[in-house]
């Protein structure tokens, strides 16, 4: 039986041998991790970030009106197409409103006071119950002439505004990161082991927005004049008076002298009244007035002052004073006889 012989008390343990590993066993921790390190980015971000568009300008503008232009461009010849039809549509309705109302006017008959005749008795006042009215049934045409309408101006001015708007914003960036856990340890003395976790992420983001923004204002002003519409007013009628007449007979100019210097100048004026069938229209008082010059009535015979004598006829004399020679150059003068509601008037030169 073989002894076994064991290791005496006072004799320490013989450590374990330390097994020299392979060169590829274990990576390089601090390589490793030096790695990584490397691969990090500052703040959450890798070195490679970067905005794009972050060297041409966060806006581009590169919008351009011109299809805008081009598309509103016939707008205004088309305005004036529309406007210019519809004032043409006008004036033909205008032109047809004429006829029809010319038409309507032509038809349409009144009556209407042509002349009045108006009787005075033989002491020149009107006698109403003598009075005739002459009337006729005419046309409303004859009064009322209707008028062309017609647009003497129409002026049309256009306001366009066009614009567009183009822009684009964009971000990108990639983001990587990375760890390594490395644990080990020894069992029995003699046998090693190792734990090694590495983990890594790659995040990448790309984002862009596009933006264009059209717009097209206008407005349009038009300005016209449509000509006013003119009515006639009837027409007034002749008037005829049947009654006493009134005539004028002048004398010749009789001239007074003192000392051979002329101081006063005359002239006879017979008035002679008539009735309306021209026979002599006797003892009427009459009414005289001149402008001018003072006069007197005749009283002698035949006359009998300013009442008709049986003839119809008073006589009267106009006097006019000449104090010097400067106010000897002839005047004229103006004589106003009256009967009732007749007046007449005779101009002469003293």
């Amino acid at each position: 039986m073989a002894d076994s012989k064991k290791p005496r008390a006072s004799e320490p343990a013989p450590e374990p041998e330390e097994r020299e590993q392979p060169a590829d066993a274990l990576p390089d921790v601090s390589t490793a991790l030096a790695s990584v390190g490397a691969s990090l980015p500052v703040g959450g971000f890798s070195a490679d970030f970067q905005p794009a568009g972050l060297a041409t300008g966060a806006l581009a503008l590169s919008a351009d009106v011109t299809p805008g232009l081009t598309k509103i461009a016939p707008t205004f010849g088309d305005v004036l197409l529309a406007v210019g039809q519809g004032v043409a549509s006008s004036q033909e309705a205008l032109d047809r409103s004429l006829i029809d109302t010319a038409k309507e006017l032509s038809q349409t008959k009144i009556k209407v006071v042509t002349d009045v005749i108006q009787k005075i008795n033989d002491d020149g006042l009107p006698d109403a119950a003598n009075t005739e009215l002459v009337t006729e049934e005419v046309s409303l045409i004859n009064f009322l002439s209707p008028e062309v309408h017609e647009w003497k101006s129409v002026a049309v001015s256009m306001d366009f505004e066009v614009g567009a708007l183009d822009s684009e914003r964009g971000v990108q960036f990639r983001q990587n990161q990375g760890s390594i856990n490395m644990g080990g340890g020894s069992l029995w003395g003699f046998i090693g082991w190792f734990d090694m976790d590495a983990h890594s992420q790659t995040t990448s983001v790309t984002q862009q927005s596009r933006t264009e923004a059209n717009w097209a204002t206008g407005q349009v002003r038009m300005d016209a004049l449509l000509a006013p519409r003119r009515t006639e007013k009837f027409t007034a009628p002749s008037q005829v008076t049947i009654g006493p007449q009134i005539f004028f007979a002048q004398g010749q100019i009789e001239h007074k002298l003192d000392n051979g210097k002329e101081i006063e100048r005359s002239i006879p004026i017979v008035v002679s009244v008539r009735k309306a069938d021209g026979s002599p229209n006797p003892s009427r008082p009459l009414g005289v007035e001149c402008d001018q010059f003072g006069f007197s009535f005749v009283s002698t015979a035949p006359f009998t002052g300013s009442t008709t004598n049986a003839d119809g006829e008073i006589r009267v004399i106009v006097t006019r004073q000449i104090p010097n020679e400067r106010f000897s150059s002839p005047v004229k003068a103006r004589l106003t006889v009256r009967l009732g509601a007749i007046t007449r008037t005779t101009d002469f030169v003293l």
